[in-house]
């Protein structure tokens, strides 16, 4: 992939999110001031009382906004860190970001109140959910394993694979529309083995990016803060409560900072 190609696509990426931001900002506003929104009803499993950790369904609300606009800033952020680098490889992390932009399809239900109406709508979003669940891990461990020279010539082909399987699974997994998790997902089958594997992908990335950087000399910042960003996210789409969110919030940022800032350093050393 070239890099007016890699360009491209994060400008494209950056005009989506943006307006997937505004389309929702507005949809809220309307539903609102026309008596329309309301919650889903949700399967609540805590219990607890205390209003940090007890569930709270603005916190869903804000969680799913914040990902739209972590998606916005940090491909802007790309753009400008690595514009004029030969980082192809951060394409992965390009699928990272649109596997978050396909997640925030859960705000949909909500803002149109489509929850057990068992539309094709309804089941959209339910699959998109799956298939960010999916691409996420996925995208994380591609961008650490597949950093290579001799990978790059390859990343059209990886990335056609990469999406192809999170289809694949995504139209396999059954979703169960009578239901809406807390988060405002569609329920589906095999959320524990989903989840499992999805924490097993995530540490398996963070350790092999560490062994990497050893390898190369290089400093354990973008270790650390890929590990933030991997641990950020995977809370904020469990962000059901105040203290998930603003650990979230906290550990994405941070990650941003870490990671991102450290990888451009690399690359200006390496070019």
């Amino acid at each position: 992939m070239t890099i007016r190609t890699r360009n491209r696509l994060n400008i494209s990426l950056f005009v989506i999110a943006n307006f997937f931001l505004l389309a929702e900002i507005i949809l809220l506003v309307f539903s609102i001031f026309t008596g329309r929104f309301s919650f889903p009803e949700v399967t609540i499993d805590n219990n607890s009382t205390f209003i940090l950790t007890r569930y709270f369904p603005y916190a869903v609300l804000a969680s799913l906004y914040i990902q739209i606009i972590y998606v916005s800033v940090t491909s802007i952020i790309l753009y400008r860190s690595f514009e004029k680098t030969q980082a192809s490889d951060i394409v992965y992390f390009y699928l990272f970001l649109i596997a978050c932009l396909a997640d925030s399809f859960r705000l949909f239900i909500p803002l149109l109140g489509i929850a057990e109406t068992y539309s094709n709508l309804l089941i959209f979003c339910g699959n998109a959910t799956v298939f960010a669940k999916i691409l996420m891990p996925l995208s994380l461990l591609c961008t650490v394993i597949l950093n290579t020279v001799e990978q790059r010539q390859d990343i059209e082909k990886n990335i056609f694979i990469l999406i192809l399987i999170s289809i694949f699974f995504a139209g396999f997994i059954p979703l169960n529309t009578a239901v809406t998790c807390p988060n405002f997902a569609v329920d589906y089958s095999y959320k524990a083995t989903l989840k499992v594997t999805t924490i097993i992908l995530l540490c398996a990335s963070v350790i092999a990016l560490y062994f990497d950087n050893k390898s190369h000399m290089h400093r354990q910042r973008t270790t650390i803060g890929f590990g933030l960003i991997s641990a950020g996210m995977y809370i904020l789409y469990e962000s059901t409560n105040l203290l998930k969110l603003v650990i979230a919030f906290g550990a994405l940022i941070a990650g941003n900072i870490l990671y991102l800032k450290e990888l451009h350093n690399q690359y200006m050393w390496n070019d």
